[in-house]
């Protein structure tokens, strides 16, 4: 199974189990009821939380997962265009009378066959349908999930099946066979599109909840240094007046 997970160990977001918390958690850590307070920092940082790196991990995922479809939307358009030229090539005959392929429709067929069986990733581009989709783990609004990026099921089509194995005949391909195989690359050029606009949905949504949040955190900082100065002079006042009620009263003196 191929899939893009978080690699970092800052927090908990895109793991499903949680470490436990708490006295005993970490027993090489305690010695006679004493904690080690060099390691406890240690263990303290490996621990922390960052919503920073939980945003940038499923952005670059789901980049990597843009990647992978606009490289089938690539090869997808270029077998199409080598199969239109295979089409328009000439025919050539042999003396015997019998058509046979030119030396370009060899090219033609070897290009897409090459293209079909090109991986990224290390994963196949194109397959039979059974392959294992690449699933990428998102975590958002507190909900998890997973946006998964499947393998265009091309080579189990009837009209590409056919054409592939057209090479070691003599005849070129029947017209009815360049249709059908045509109408395959562009139904699987329709599902791409479906699926990239997904994706590309997916990845605006995350970049909106990510803005939101450090708008959010940013809001929260500009209150919180913009409070501080109005404490701190009400406090003066109050100083002040508790100082004037305190002043000690003038005593009247009478003059005999």
């Amino acid at each position: 199974m191929r899939t893009f997970h978080t690699k970092y160990h800052s927090g908990l977001e895109l793991h499903g189990d949680v470490s436990p918390i708490g006295r005993g958690s970490s027993p090489p850590l305690l010695q006679i009821g004493i904690l080690d307070h060099q390691k406890a920092i240690h263990v303290k940082h490996d621990r922390s939380f960052s919503s920073q790196s939980k945003w940038s991990v499923m952005i670059k995922n789901l980049n990597q997962g843009l990647e992978f479809m606009n490289k089938q939307n690539s090869n997808l358009h270029e077998m199409e265009q080598a199969l239109a030229r295979w089409r328009m090539s000439p025919v050539t005959t042999n003396p015997n009378g019998k058509l046979s392929f030119s030396p370009e429709t060899f090219l033609y067929l070897q290009t897409i066959l090459t293209l079909s069986e090109e991986k990224m990733f290390n994963h196949p581009l194109f397959g039979s349908g059974f392959e294992t989709p690449i699933r990428i783990h998102l975590n958002l609004r507190g909900e998890r999930f997973i946006q998964e990026v499947p393998v265009v099921p091309l080579l189990n089509q009837p009209g590409f099946c056919a054409l592939a194995h057209s090479g070691g005949g003599v005849r070129r391909p029947s017209e009815k066979l360049f249709d059908s195989c045509q109408l395959e690359f562009m139904n699987a050029l329709l599902s791409l599109n479906q699926n990239l606009d997904g994706m590309k949905r997916q990845l605006n949504e995350i970049k909106e909840c990510l803005s939101s949040s450090s708008l959010s955190l940013a809001l929260v900082d500009t209150k919180t240094e913009g409070s501080a100065p109005t404490t701190s002079g009400v406090s003066r006042i109050l100083k002040w007046a508790g100082r004037f009620l305190k002043a000690p009263k003038a005593t009247p003196s009478y003059c005999s």
